[in-house]
């Protein structure tokens, strides 16, 4: 029987060998996830500075400060393996005119071209990396996600090889949580190819808003990426978060690839490892 997610049925945009001779079916397709999301400020004009393509920029809070959303998911059932994956990523947008500062990341959601432009991205499964770096050019690494609870929040802690990266806390809603569906964009740089590439996303998620600082808790370790993170400006306090206790999710094809010959990789953890299986050992 043909799975189908949103309408969107399994395999039709066929199937895409990986760099280990084993292949994936296109469109991936996740019936059950979940997943916790922190949003905090960093610097306006570092986040543009990570902008390789200029009508893709970065969705203002204020002319000084954009967005960064420190998020980490757990896939339960999907058309691949279960796994755990952590995405450090900026909204943005393509909205053609002036690089105006909107009031909600709500706000955000309607501007064209809206999305997230990744910054760091890693998975605790071989098989997720190579989909993620063979397929869809996102710039992938291995990391263990531990996940456990305390009677207020839900916690993520990812480390590679027992080098701390960050730890995530999200505060547990009381109240009802809403169910929406939104179409987007990821965007990122692959290191592999040195190109920009756009992959359109269908989502549906049932889910808690959290507007305001408290609700999330960031602790960034010794890690490379921590220490980027805090590079890019990143404000000790959230300025909101989601708590997401189930998600659905058709990851397409990308359907725009652009050639970045000049563009040179600045984060250290894709610089030293182009491994197809990664530096970490979790997953693999």
């Amino acid at each position: 029987m043909t799975k189908s997610i949103m309408g969107v049925d399994d395999g039709t945009q066929g199937t895409h060998w990986l760099s280990d001779g084993t292949s994936v079916r296109m469109p991936l397709l996740t019936e059950r996830a979940s997943a916790v999301v922190g949003h905090f400020l960093i610097d306006a004009a570092k986040a543009e500075e990570l902008m390789p393509e200029t009508d893709v920029r970065p969705v203002l809070v204020t002319p000084e400060h954009a967005l960064i959303t420190v998020q980490v998911m757990e896939y339960l059932e999907k058309n691949m393996d279960p796994y755990r994956e952590f995405v450090c990523g900026i909204p943005v947008h393509r909205s053609p005119g002036e690089n105006v500062p909107v009031a909600s990341v709500t706000e955000a959601d309607q501007l064209p071209g809206n999305g997230s432009y990744i910054v760091h991205i890693a998975v605790d499964s071989a098989q997720a990396l190579r989909v993620g770096r063979d397929v869809l050019g996102f710039p992938k690494i291995m990391a263990d996600v531990q996940f456990s609870d305390s009677a207020t929040e839900r916690i993520a802690e990812v480390s590679q090889d027992g080098t701390p990266i960050f730890t995530l806390a999200v505060e547990r809603p009381d109240g009802p949580h809403e169910t929406l569906r939104r179409d987007f964009h990821c965007y990122s740089v692959s290191p592999v190819d040195n190109a920009m590439y756009h992959v359109p996303y269908q989502l549906e998620v049932t889910a808690t808003t959290l507007p305001g600082p408290g609700h999330a808790r960031l602790v960034l370790g010794s890690h490379p990426v921590a220490d980027e993170l805090r590079e890019l400006g990143i404000s000790a306090q959230s300025v909101g978060a989601i708590f997401v206790p189930q998600y659905a999710l058709v990851s397409n094809l990308p359907d725009k690839v652009v050639p970045l010959p000049e563009w040179t990789e600045w984060r250290s953890a894709y610089r030293t490892d182009l491994d197809p299986v990664g530096t970490g050992s979790a997953g693999s």
